[in-house]
C-alpha cells in the first residue's frame, strides 16, 4: 500500500511540474511578443564569495517572471529570499531552493509589475544579511 501512495504522490508531483513548465512556456511566448527582458549580475555587497544571475521577464497583461541562479559558499545555509527593488519599494519575489548540484534557484511568477526594477538582492532571511546584490539592466543578447 505504501508503494501505491508513493506512486500517487510522484504522479501528482509530475503533474504539478508539467503545469509549471507549461505556464513558463506560455509566459515566455507572451514576453517574446510584447515583453521586456532584464538581467542583473549578482555579487557580494562587500568582498566575499558567491555570485549569480537574475533574469526578469515583464510583459503587459500577464504575470512577470523572476529567475535567479546563484552559487554560494558552503557555509551559507539560508534560507534565502530574493527581493526586487523598483525604486519605490522592495518586492519579495520568493525563496531560493538548493539544487542537488549545490547551487540555489528561484523561478517565480509575480503579479507585481517588475518592468521598473532597479536592483535584485538575495537576503539571508534568518539574519537579514545581504548576501548578493546586482543592478538591473536591459538584457542585451
Amino acid at each position: 500500500m505504501v508503494k501505491n501512495k508513493q506512486l500517487d504522490t510522484l504522479h501528482q508531483l509530475i503533474a504539478q511540474k508539467n503545469g509549471e513548465v507549461q505556464g513558463l512556456a506560455s509566459a515566455i511566448a507572451s514576453f517574446k511578443e510584447a515583453g521586456k527582458t532584464f538581467e542583473a549580475d549578482l555579487l557580494p555587497p562587500v568582498r566575499g564569495r558567491g555570485s549569480g544571475t537574475a533574469a526578469i521577464f515583464s510583459a503587459p497583461r500577464t504575470n512577470d517572471l523572476v529567475f535567479v541562479d546563484v552559487v554560494l559558499p558552503d557555509r551559507e545555509t539560508g534560507p534565502f529570499i530574493v527581493q526586487v527593488v523598483d525604486g519605490r519599494r522592495a518586492i519579495n519575489a520568493g525563496r531560493l531552493h538548493q539544487t542537488v548540484e549545490g547551487d540555489w534557484l528561484l523561478y517565480a511568477f509575480s503579479a507585481e509589475d517588475l518592468s521598473e526594477a532597479v536592483t535584485v538582492t538575495v537576503l539571508n532571511s534568518s539574519t537579514g544579511r545581504m548576501v548578493l546584490t546586482g543592478t538591473v539592466q536591459p538584457y542585451a543578447a
